[in-house]
């Protein structure tokens, strides 16, 4: 299989590893940013899977969007897109819970935007929301974290599941 991992850090480092027997390519800020998903989407058409798991801001809908756009009529194809449980639960800091956050508002339009597509296209598309990972994005926050190798291992498992098309992670 080939697997297109968007990012390299955090997550996106244990995915890396977790699917390491197969060819997989993870984009970086500089050549792949995905904020420009458009100019270079195209260079992965041939790809069995994308998994969008780079975050910022609003633009990790642009990639299911770019890929959707691409792979909508195939059902070999498979986007899994990486939101938060933060989209329909409480915030781990409770004290904020009422605040504006910019993540949860970005997480939430990526949630939408998977659930108008997942119904309507071929390709496998899936969401996994996960609650707090051991990354450094979040290594301010003290609270109960994931290991980022568990996630990755239960994200590679869905993929193998086409009647999953969401999965929220807890610990």
């Amino acid at each position: 299989m080939k697997i297109l991992i968007t990012g390299r850090r955090g997550l996106a480092a244990a995915l890396i590893n977790t699917l390491q027997q197969h060819h997989v390519f993870s984009t970086d800020q500089q050549n792949y940013n995905i904020k420009n998903v458009k100019n270079w989407a195209s260079e992965f058409s041939e790809f069995d899977i994308c998994i969008n798991c780079a975050y910022d801001s609003w633009h990790q809908v642009g990639v299911l969007e770019q890929f959707y756009a691409m792979w909508k009529d195939n059902p070999k194809k498979i986007i899994v897109n990486i939101g938060s449980t933060v989209s329909n639960y409480s915030r781990t800091e409770l004290d904020k819970e009422y605040e504006y956050s910019p993540y949860r508002l970005h997480k939430q339009a990526l949630e939408l935007c998977f659930n108008k597509l997942v119904r309507v296209a071929q390709c496998d598309i899936k969401l996994v929301n996960p609650g707090p990972i051991d990354t450094d994005m979040i290594s301010h926050l003290n609270c109960t974290k994931m290991l980022p190798a568990h996630v990755a291992y239960r994200i590679s498992w869905i993929i193998n599941q086409p009647d999953i098309k969401r999965l929220d992670l807890w610990l």
